[in-house]
Protein backbone atom coordinates (compact mmCIF):
# COMPACT_ATOMS: atom_id res chain seq x y z
CA UNK A 1 0.00 0.00 0.00
CA UNK A 2 2.76 2.43 0.97
CA UNK A 3 4.73 1.54 -2.12
CA UNK A 4 1.71 2.23 -4.34
CA UNK A 5 1.13 5.62 -2.68
CA UNK A 6 4.79 6.53 -3.17
CA UNK A 7 4.60 5.69 -6.86
CA UNK A 8 1.43 7.73 -7.26
CA UNK A 9 3.02 10.73 -5.54
CA UNK A 10 6.05 10.50 -7.81
CA UNK A 11 3.87 10.26 -10.90
CA UNK A 12 1.79 13.22 -9.73
CA UNK A 13 4.95 15.24 -9.18
CA UNK A 14 6.25 14.42 -12.63
CA UNK A 15 2.92 15.32 -14.18
CA UNK A 16 2.86 18.69 -12.43
CA UNK A 17 6.46 19.41 -13.36
CA UNK A 18 5.78 18.52 -17.00
CA UNK A 19 2.67 20.67 -17.03
CA UNK A 20 4.55 23.64 -15.58
CA UNK A 21 7.36 23.13 -18.08
CA UNK A 22 4.94 23.06 -21.00
CA UNK A 23 3.13 26.13 -19.70
CA UNK A 24 6.43 28.01 -19.40
CA UNK A 25 7.45 26.98 -22.91
CA UNK A 26 4.12 28.13 -24.37
CA UNK A 27 4.42 31.48 -22.58
CA UNK A 28 7.87 31.96 -24.05
CA UNK A 29 6.64 31.08 -27.54
CA UNK A 30 3.90 33.70 -27.28
CA UNK A 31 6.35 36.38 -26.24
CA UNK A 32 6.93 39.29 -28.62
CA UNK A 33 10.49 39.74 -27.34
CA UNK A 34 13.01 37.85 -29.45
CA UNK A 35 15.64 38.36 -26.73
CA UNK A 36 13.54 36.31 -24.28
CA UNK A 37 13.10 33.56 -26.85
CA UNK A 38 16.80 33.58 -27.67
CA UNK A 39 17.86 33.24 -24.03
CA UNK A 40 15.29 30.51 -23.43
CA UNK A 41 16.33 28.64 -26.60
CA UNK A 42 19.98 28.68 -25.55
CA UNK A 43 18.99 27.45 -22.09
CA UNK A 44 16.92 24.62 -23.55
CA UNK A 45 19.80 23.76 -25.87
CA UNK A 46 22.32 23.63 -23.04
CA UNK A 47 19.89 21.44 -21.06
CA UNK A 48 19.80 19.11 -24.12
CA UNK A 49 16.12 19.80 -24.74
CA UNK A 50 16.75 20.09 -28.45
CA UNK A 51 13.10 19.84 -29.48
CA UNK A 52 12.10 22.98 -27.56
CA UNK A 53 15.33 24.73 -28.47
CA UNK A 54 14.86 24.11 -32.20
CA UNK A 55 11.26 25.42 -32.11
CA UNK A 56 12.33 28.66 -30.46
CA UNK A 57 15.37 29.10 -32.70
CA UNK A 58 13.14 28.56 -35.73
CA UNK A 59 10.72 31.20 -34.44
CA UNK A 60 13.38 33.89 -34.07
CA UNK A 61 15.70 33.16 -37.01
CA UNK A 62 13.73 35.36 -39.47
CA UNK A 63 13.87 38.24 -36.94
CA UNK A 64 17.64 38.18 -36.51
CA UNK A 65 18.97 39.15 -39.90
CA UNK A 66 22.07 41.24 -39.39
CA UNK A 67 22.09 40.91 -35.61
CA UNK A 68 25.13 39.65 -33.72
CA UNK A 69 23.13 36.79 -32.24
CA UNK A 70 22.15 35.40 -35.64
CA UNK A 71 25.41 33.44 -36.03
CA UNK A 72 24.97 31.59 -32.73
CA UNK A 73 21.27 31.04 -33.38
CA UNK A 74 21.86 29.45 -36.77
CA UNK A 75 24.75 27.33 -35.50
CA UNK A 76 22.77 26.05 -32.51
CA UNK A 77 19.68 25.52 -34.63
CA UNK A 78 21.66 23.29 -37.03
CA UNK A 79 23.06 21.38 -34.06
CA UNK A 80 19.59 20.98 -32.55
CA UNK A 81 18.50 19.21 -35.76
CA UNK A 82 21.66 17.10 -35.69
CA UNK A 83 21.10 15.94 -32.11
CA UNK A 84 17.51 15.03 -32.97
CA UNK A 85 18.92 12.89 -35.81
CA UNK A 86 17.21 15.03 -38.43
CA UNK A 87 20.32 14.76 -40.55
CA UNK A 88 19.04 16.16 -43.83
CA UNK A 89 17.84 19.26 -42.00
CA UNK A 90 21.09 19.62 -40.07
CA UNK A 91 23.07 19.22 -43.31
CA UNK A 92 20.99 21.98 -44.88
CA UNK A 93 21.37 24.42 -42.00
CA UNK A 94 25.06 23.75 -41.46
CA UNK A 95 25.40 24.45 -45.18
CA UNK A 96 23.51 27.73 -44.78
CA UNK A 97 25.83 28.60 -41.91
CA UNK A 98 28.92 27.86 -44.02
CA UNK A 99 27.62 29.99 -46.88
CA UNK A 100 26.70 32.84 -44.55
CA UNK A 101 29.63 32.90 -42.13
CA UNK A 102 32.73 32.12 -44.18
CA UNK A 103 35.01 33.66 -41.54
CA UNK A 104 33.38 32.20 -38.46
CA UNK A 105 35.47 30.55 -35.76
CA UNK A 106 32.97 27.69 -36.08
CA UNK A 107 33.48 27.32 -39.84
CA UNK A 108 35.56 24.12 -39.81
CA UNK A 109 33.21 22.52 -37.32
CA UNK A 110 30.15 23.51 -39.35
CA UNK A 111 31.61 22.06 -42.56
CA UNK A 112 32.54 18.87 -40.73
CA UNK A 113 29.04 18.53 -39.27
CA UNK A 114 27.49 19.19 -42.67
CA UNK A 115 29.53 16.35 -44.16
CA UNK A 116 28.77 14.12 -41.19
CA UNK A 117 25.06 14.87 -41.48
CA UNK A 118 25.08 13.87 -45.14
CA UNK A 119 27.11 10.79 -44.27
CA UNK A 120 24.62 9.75 -41.58
CA UNK A 121 21.63 10.38 -43.84
CA UNK A 122 23.05 8.45 -46.79
CA UNK A 123 21.05 5.25 -47.35
CA UNK A 124 22.31 1.69 -47.59
CA UNK A 125 24.05 0.80 -50.83
CA UNK A 126 20.91 -0.83 -52.25
CA UNK A 127 19.15 2.55 -52.55
CA UNK A 128 19.70 5.77 -54.47
CA UNK A 129 23.11 7.20 -53.60
CA UNK A 130 22.57 10.89 -54.44
CA UNK A 131 23.20 11.87 -50.83
CA UNK A 132 26.37 9.78 -50.80
CA UNK A 133 27.72 11.62 -53.85
CA UNK A 134 26.80 14.95 -52.27
CA UNK A 135 28.62 14.02 -49.07
CA UNK A 136 31.69 12.92 -51.03
CA UNK A 137 31.77 16.12 -53.06
CA UNK A 138 31.59 18.32 -49.98
CA UNK A 139 34.06 16.18 -48.03
CA UNK A 140 36.62 16.23 -50.83
CA UNK A 141 36.22 19.97 -51.29
CA UNK A 142 36.76 20.46 -47.55
CA UNK A 143 39.91 18.33 -47.59
CA UNK A 144 41.25 20.15 -50.66
CA UNK A 145 40.45 23.69 -49.56
CA UNK A 146 41.26 23.37 -45.86
CA UNK A 147 43.96 20.69 -45.62
CA UNK A 148 44.99 21.72 -42.10
CA UNK A 149 41.51 21.47 -40.61
CA UNK A 150 41.26 19.64 -37.26
CA UNK A 151 38.65 17.20 -38.59
CA UNK A 152 40.72 15.84 -41.47
CA UNK A 153 41.08 12.31 -40.12
CA UNK A 154 37.37 11.97 -39.24
CA UNK A 155 36.34 13.21 -42.67
CA UNK A 156 38.80 10.92 -44.45
CA UNK A 157 37.30 7.95 -42.60
CA UNK A 158 33.84 9.01 -43.79
CA UNK A 159 35.13 9.39 -47.35
CA UNK A 160 36.56 5.88 -47.23
CA UNK A 161 33.29 4.47 -45.89
CA UNK A 162 31.21 6.27 -48.52
CA UNK A 163 33.46 5.10 -51.33
CA UNK A 164 33.24 1.55 -50.03
CA UNK A 165 29.44 1.88 -50.13
CA UNK A 166 29.52 3.05 -53.75
CA UNK A 167 31.95 0.28 -54.64
CA UNK A 168 29.66 -2.33 -53.13
CA UNK A 169 26.66 -0.96 -55.01
CA UNK A 170 28.56 -0.96 -58.32
CA UNK A 171 29.72 -4.51 -57.69
CA UNK A 172 26.26 -5.76 -56.79
CA UNK A 173 24.74 -4.18 -59.90
CA UNK A 174 27.36 -5.70 -62.20
CA UNK A 175 27.09 -9.12 -60.61
CA UNK A 176 23.29 -9.01 -60.71
CA UNK A 177 23.34 -8.31 -64.45
CA UNK A 178 25.67 -11.27 -64.92
CA UNK A 179 23.58 -13.65 -62.83
CA UNK A 180 20.42 -12.56 -64.65
CA UNK A 181 22.22 -13.32 -67.94
CA UNK A 182 22.04 -9.74 -69.17
CA UNK A 183 25.51 -10.15 -70.53
CA UNK A 184 25.72 -6.98 -72.60
CA UNK A 185 24.67 -4.86 -69.63
CA UNK A 186 27.06 -6.83 -67.42
CA UNK A 187 30.02 -6.01 -69.67
CA UNK A 188 29.34 -2.28 -69.39
CA UNK A 189 28.76 -2.45 -65.64
CA UNK A 190 31.94 -4.47 -65.08
CA UNK A 191 33.95 -2.06 -67.22
CA UNK A 192 32.63 0.84 -65.15
CA UNK A 193 33.55 -0.97 -61.95
CA UNK A 194 37.13 -1.40 -63.13
CA UNK A 195 37.26 2.24 -64.23
CA UNK A 196 35.98 3.74 -60.97
CA UNK A 197 37.42 1.25 -58.48
CA UNK A 198 40.79 0.13 -59.89
CA UNK A 199 42.22 -0.60 -56.43
CA UNK A 200 39.31 -2.73 -55.27
CA UNK A 201 40.08 -6.19 -53.84
CA UNK A 202 37.25 -7.39 -56.11
CA UNK A 203 39.10 -6.46 -59.31
CA UNK A 204 40.38 -9.95 -60.15
CA UNK A 205 36.95 -11.46 -59.57
CA UNK A 206 35.17 -8.82 -61.66
CA UNK A 207 37.69 -9.17 -64.49
CA UNK A 208 37.04 -12.89 -64.63
CA UNK A 209 33.28 -12.19 -64.74
CA UNK A 210 33.94 -9.69 -67.51
CA UNK A 211 35.54 -12.38 -69.67
CA UNK A 212 32.65 -14.76 -69.05
CA UNK A 213 30.12 -12.06 -69.91
CA UNK A 214 32.00 -11.16 -73.08
CA UNK A 215 32.11 -14.80 -74.19
CA UNK A 216 28.40 -15.29 -73.53
CA UNK A 217 27.61 -12.06 -75.37
CA UNK A 218 29.67 -13.30 -78.34
CA UNK A 219 28.00 -16.71 -78.25
CA UNK A 220 24.56 -15.11 -78.48
CA UNK A 221 25.48 -12.48 -81.07
CA UNK A 222 24.44 -12.58 -84.69
CA UNK A 223 27.09 -14.05 -87.00
CA UNK A 224 27.98 -10.64 -88.42
CA UNK A 225 29.01 -9.26 -85.00
CA UNK A 226 30.23 -12.40 -83.28
CA UNK A 227 33.86 -12.29 -84.57
CA UNK A 228 34.39 -8.85 -83.00
CA UNK A 229 33.06 -10.06 -79.64
CA UNK A 230 35.11 -13.26 -79.72
CA UNK A 231 38.27 -11.27 -80.46
CA UNK A 232 37.44 -9.10 -77.46
CA UNK A 233 37.06 -12.24 -75.33
CA UNK A 234 40.47 -13.51 -76.47
CA UNK A 235 42.13 -10.14 -75.78
CA UNK A 236 40.59 -9.87 -72.32
CA UNK A 237 41.76 -13.38 -71.48
CA UNK A 238 45.32 -12.63 -72.60
CA UNK A 239 45.40 -9.46 -70.50
CA UNK A 240 43.97 -11.29 -67.52
CA UNK A 241 46.37 -14.23 -67.61
CA UNK A 242 49.32 -11.89 -67.99
CA UNK A 243 48.25 -10.03 -64.85
CA UNK A 244 47.08 -13.07 -62.87
CA UNK A 245 49.07 -16.09 -64.18
CA UNK A 246 48.19 -18.19 -61.12
CA UNK A 247 44.58 -17.13 -60.76
CA UNK A 248 42.09 -19.60 -59.36
CA UNK A 249 39.83 -18.65 -62.27
CA UNK A 250 42.40 -19.62 -64.94
CA UNK A 251 41.10 -23.20 -65.55
CA UNK A 252 37.60 -21.90 -66.36
CA UNK A 253 38.82 -18.98 -68.45
CA UNK A 254 41.24 -20.99 -70.55
CA UNK A 255 38.29 -23.12 -71.68
CA UNK A 256 36.42 -20.01 -72.74
CA UNK A 257 39.53 -18.79 -74.51
CA UNK A 258 39.86 -22.04 -76.44
CA UNK A 259 36.17 -22.03 -77.34
CA UNK A 260 36.47 -18.43 -78.52
CA UNK A 261 39.46 -19.24 -80.72
CA UNK A 262 37.65 -22.25 -82.18
CA UNK A 263 34.45 -20.28 -82.80
CA UNK A 264 36.37 -17.41 -84.39
CA UNK A 265 38.21 -19.76 -86.74
CA UNK A 266 34.91 -21.35 -87.69
CA UNK A 267 33.26 -18.02 -88.40
CA UNK A 268 36.21 -16.72 -90.38
CA UNK A 269 36.41 -19.99 -92.33
CA UNK A 270 32.75 -19.76 -93.21
CA UNK A 271 33.22 -16.21 -94.35
CA UNK A 272 36.14 -17.15 -96.59
CA UNK A 273 34.16 -20.00 -98.14
CA UNK A 274 31.23 -17.69 -98.88
CA UNK A 275 33.59 -15.28 -100.62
Amino acid sequence: MLETMTKNIILLGLTIALSLSCSRFQRIRKSDQWEDKFQAAVAYYEDENYAHASILFEDILPLMRGLAEEEKTLFYYAYAQFYQKKYLLSAHYFGVFVDTYGRSLWLDEAIYRQVESLYLSAPEYLYDQSTTYDALDKAQAFLDERPENPYRQQIQRMVDALQARLEKKAFEIAQRYFLMRYYKAATFALDNFRLYFPESPRIEYTKHLRIQAQYEWARRAIAQNAPTYYRKTIRLYEEFIETYPNSQYAPLLVKLYEKSVHALHGLEGSKNLSN
